[in-house]
């Protein structure tokens, strides 16, 4: 996202990294008070249910987590597709779908031969990862969210100062290996160590929100058709659907369409756990930490749906009210729709 955040924000864009690690702070910290107030622990679905007894209220949370997890998906192997190309050294206009397809192609595959195999697969990337990254200074031992609100904030100070504007525009999703000081070796090694490092984001995110699709159809908030509840491990019917729509969005979605979108989707649900822990303050629950959360969430949304709608009208209209909307709606509101339709016959 770093490319995308500088095209957008230019210099100011270790200002953006800065607020929206503050306001997922706290989202973070709501999460965790809503489980120390809850008989329940969980994530938003378990909490929403456990403060406010809506089925439906969590079932729409639920699905634009999902869809935030999707988008995701899409923009680790948009990522991962335009690393691979750079290190091929290939033009082709269809190198990298093909490439993003096919990062999301071997994991899901990993996934359906098992959890034993996908962990495997995580613990490499993640070695190797670390093995490269340490060449840059640049250790990968997030702390906690305030050491990242450092790091990622001094990361945007340096690429913005020392790639040319024009390589941020024309290459945003791998503007980091752009002009490495290290010459051709660091170019190749930056790539690398970003090829694993998404790799790694696509195969752990692709996992959790298999997982997360089976607790939700166990839950009935969830067709049926996409896996079964029961099945050991993750369904392979719910990683496939989740892979090929996933694969889609990387394959025809522009990187920008794709990173705003995932975006609304997680500014919205923290947005709605920050507001559940500050109505349920009367616990151990501080007043200002939600509060904070509330009112970052509040601005950022319209504002990035505004981005999203003057800058990727297509991506806005298809996916967001056409797609999730709908969809929501027709799930959701299924018994009453069905009975109008009665009432009309």
């Amino acid at each position: 996202m770093l490319g995308v955040v500088a095209q957008i924000a230019g210099a100011a864009a270790w200002l953006s990294f800065s607020g929206a690690c503050l306001v997922s702070a706290a989202a973070a910290y709501s999460y965790l008070r809503l489980n120390d107030l809850s008989d329940r622990r969980g994530g938003s679905v378990t909490q929403i249910q456990a403060f406010t007894g809506n089925a439906a209220v969590a079932g729409v949370v639920g699905w634009t987590l999902l869809f935030g997890y999707l988008g995701a998906i899409a923009m680790y192997a948009f990522a991962f597709g335009s690393f691979a190309v750079e290190l091929l050294g290939t033009t082709h206009p269809l190198a990298r779908p093909v490439a993003s397809v096919a990062g999301i192609g071997l994991f899901v595959g990993l996934n359906v031969l098992g959890t034993r195999a996908s962990g495997i697969s995580e613990t490499a990337l993640v070695a190797v990862k670390l093995l490269v990254l340490p060449v840059f200074g640049c250790w990968e031992f997030y702390l906690s969210i305030g050491v990242t609100v450092v790091v990622d904030g001094l990361i945007a100070i340096v690429v913005t100062s020392l790639a040319p504007t024009e390589v941020i525009f024309q290459n945003p999703e791998s503007a980091l290996a752009a002009e490495p000081f290290m010459g051709q070796v660091g170019f190749t090694l930056v790539s690398a160590a970003a090829i694993f490092s998404t790799g790694s984001a696509v195969n752990g995110t692709l996992f959790s929100a298999a997982y997360f699709t089976k607790g939700m159809v166990g839950d009935g908030l969830f067709p049926d058709a996409v896996g079964r509840a029961g099945t050991d491990g993750v369904p392979t019917r719910t990683v496939l659907v989740l892979g090929t729509v996933a694969a889609g969005f990387a394959a025809v979605g522009s990187l920008q369409g794709i990173t705003s979108f995932g975006s609304l989707a997680f500014i919205a649900v923290f947005g709605a756990m920050s507001y559940l822990a500050f109505r349920e303050r009367d616990g151990v629950v501080s007043t200002v930490v939600p509060a904070f959360g509330v009112v970052g969430t509040s601005i950022l949304f319209p504002v990035l749906l505004y981005h999203l709608a003057t800058n990727e009208p297509e991506t806005f209209t298809t996916v967001v009210a056409v797609a999730v909307v709908s969809i929501e709606l027709l799930y959701f509101e299924r018994d009453t729709i069905r009975d109008g339709f009665h009432a009309v016959e």
